[in-house]
């Protein structure tokens, strides 16, 4: 690492095994050389939350990687069971391993609450982009936009919710996405 160069520390998704689902970690870079008192500050706050974060990992493995609950075939569900365990425990070691060696270690609990966030977000906005594809630009094989209807039932939403769902900003970004044209319907024309 250059001198004065800068290591972002903020937790970072990771991808979770196959069964697990995306949990936060922290960033593998190389610990810079510090001055001792904040070797010591690190060491202290290490010690002061490592016998809560262990919970903390193994609660967050177990969260991310939930039981199986209907397995075909039934005889299935043992092995499907030990999968799960085996990649619970390397998720939570992994954690774990990460939380050790960051330089400034974050609340394990409070960054998957973040990253969680940003995942919602980021699924919130794929939604609204749906929604603006589906009202208002052509589909192949279709004469007419969806319904609000049809989109409130499969987004879960209100009519009156997918009718507002989506903004002048959400069209642009379909259009500049897909290359999509608006429906004759729509586009003012």
């Amino acid at each position: 690492m250059q001198e004065g160069q800068r290591i972002n520390h903020t937790p970072v998704a990771t991808t979770a095994p196959a069964n697990c689902a995306g949990v936060v970690a922290f960033p593998s870079t190389h610990t810079p050389r510090l001055r001792c008192s904040q070797n010591i500050a690190i060491i202290a706050n290490l010690s002061t939350v490592r016998a809560m974060s262990d919970d903390v990992f193994a609660a967050l493995a177990a969260l991310a990687c939930p039981d199986p609950v209907a397995v075909d075939p039934p005889e299935a569900w043992a092995d499907l069971a030990d999968e799960v365990a085996r990649e619970r425990a390397e998720l939570a070691d992994e954690l774990r391993s990460q939380w050790e060696v960051a330089p400034d270690p974050v609340d394990p609990l409070l960054a998957e609450l973040a990253a969680a966030r940003r995942q919602e977000l980021a699924a919130q906005r794929h939604k609204r982009l749906l929604v603006a594809y589906a009202r208002e630009f052509s589909s192949p094989g279709r004469t007419r936009p969806y319904t609000l209807e049809q989109l409130a039932a499969a987004a879960g939403m209100s009519i009156s919710g997918v009718r507002t769902a989506y903004d002048g900003d959400d069209i642009d970004t379909v259009a500049r996405a897909t290359g999509a044209h608006r429906h004759p319907s729509r586009d003012g024309s």
